[in-house]
């Protein structure tokens, strides 16, 4: 069973899921958002982050590893795809006026 948190709503943020819609269910996060600010991750929501991070760099570099005329943080552009990359890795999609960046 989570904790409480306390008025403040310090540590709020390490007993209450991060995502979509979590605000709805926490007052506190719900206020916290308005304002713009967050709450003080966990040491456990950092070390996930940091482990995520890591996981990810490293599936990333094997699978450049074994594409060697990949293409890494590049704009995924009409140039960029006649190209012709056998793939794209933190590529950013554009077109005439927009643009889509993967979240890391």
């Amino acid at each position: 069973m989570p904790k409480k948190a306390s008025a403040e709503g310090r540590g709020h943020e390490q007993d209450h899921q991060r995502g979509p819609g979590s605000h709805l269910n926490c007052k506190t996060k719900a206020r916290l958002k308005l304002a713009g600010e967050a709450g003080t991750p966990s040491d456990y929501e950092a070390m996930s982050v940091e482990a995520r991070r890591a996981s990810r760099e490293a599936v990333l570099a094997k699978l450049v590893a074994r594409f060697p005329d990949a293409s890494r943080s590049v704009p995924a552009n009409a140039e960029t795809l006649k190209e012709g990359k056998p793939l794209l890795v933190d590529a950013t999609f554009e077109d005439d006026g927009m643009s889509i960046a993967s979240m890391p």
